[in-house]
């Protein structure tokens, strides 16, 4: 089959069944409805750079937020800390103030 690659628009030929690399730019492709795409394993667009970054940084703040929970649970004995105890920052804590 002929086609255009997506990323840099080189006329080739490629396979209709089997992943393969441009020519010229060395993209890997794959055929799907008579056209060449980027070939994706997981079926899922890796996205641009800024939406990796924004990506990573949720799941590391859901990984801290994971890590702040398990803290906070009862302790083994089966006694629950008081509520008071709860409201105070813990040593490692940042508290924002603005100060008038």
């Amino acid at each position: 089959m002929e086609g255009t690659c997506p990323s840099c628009g080189t006329v080739q030929r490629g396979s209709k069944n089997d992943p393969f690399n441009c020519a010229m730019c060395g993209e890997v492709l794959e055929t799907k409805d008579d056209q060449f795409v980027r070939f994706m394993k997981s079926g899922k667009d890796a996205g641009t750079p800024l939406e990796q970054l924004r990506d990573l940084a949720q799941e590391a703040a859901e990984k801290a937020a994971e890590k702040t929970e398990v803290k906070s649970s009862p302790s083994p004995s089966g006694t629950a800390s008081s509520s008071s105890a709860k409201n105070k920052p813990s040593s490692g804590a940042v508290v924002d103030v603005e100060v008038l």
